[in-house]
């Protein structure tokens, strides 16, 4: 079992396909790239960070959920 104080694993999820980003806010992924999840805007799209800081939606559809969103 964890111990109580180790951290719960960061919400993540990798890019299965490239997304290019068509409209402010979205966030391009490349394949194999892994995101940091941020919140689940509707059924179909992900907010989400990546590595570099960068933030933005991402369709749902594109990733593998790693950890998923509490």
């Amino acid at each position: 079992l964890p111990s109580p104080s180790a951290p719960a694993p960061l919400p993540r999820c990798q890019a299965q396909f490239d997304f290019e980003a068509e409209s402010e806010g979205e966030l391009p992924l490349k394949e194999g790239q892994i995101i940091n999840l941020i919140s689940q805007i509707d059924e179909n799209w992900f907010e989400g960070s990546l590595p570099t800081g960068q933030t933005g939606y991402f369709p749902i559809s594109y990733v593998k959920v790693l950890t998923p969103l509490p």
